[in-house]
């Protein structure tokens, strides 16, 4: 019996940082808002988003992080600040090695200090 044995390459994980962000919320919502900011970006980051997927050597879009902002439910404004990885910029997977997917620790950069947070 012939079987195949192909080469498995395992992707490149690049640790993404956020910050720079000024983020208004409506007074008594900032947990919410901040949990909703959480799970989407965890969401976009991890590649699930089905409105704009991230696959491996994709483009993390600052655009579509300040959208993902501006649409959490208590979020009133987002200034044009968002830094990714320390730069107000797209970053292009990979950032080495030759595959490269986004990854993102809600737990060492979260959302409540990663970004600064105004009542409105």
């Amino acid at each position: 019996m012939l079987t195949d044995l192909p080469v498995v390459s395992s992707p490149t994980v690049n640790a993404i940082a956020l910050g720079g962000a000024s983020i208004k919320y409506k007074t008594g919502q900032l947990a919410s808002a901040q949990a909703a900011l959480t799970v989407s970006l965890a969401n976009y980051l991890a590649g699930v988003d089905p409105a704009a997927p991230l696959t491996i050597n994709g483009l993390v879009d600052r655009s579509y992080i300040n959208a993902l902002i501006r649409q959490t439910p208590g979020v009133t404004y987002c200034n044009d600040g968002l830094t990714i990885n320390t730069v107000a910029a797209d970053l292009q997977l990979p950032t080495s090695g030759t595959y490269g997917l986004a990854t993102w620790n809600a737990v060492g950069n979260p959302v409540s200090s990663a970004f600064t947070w105004t009542a409105a």
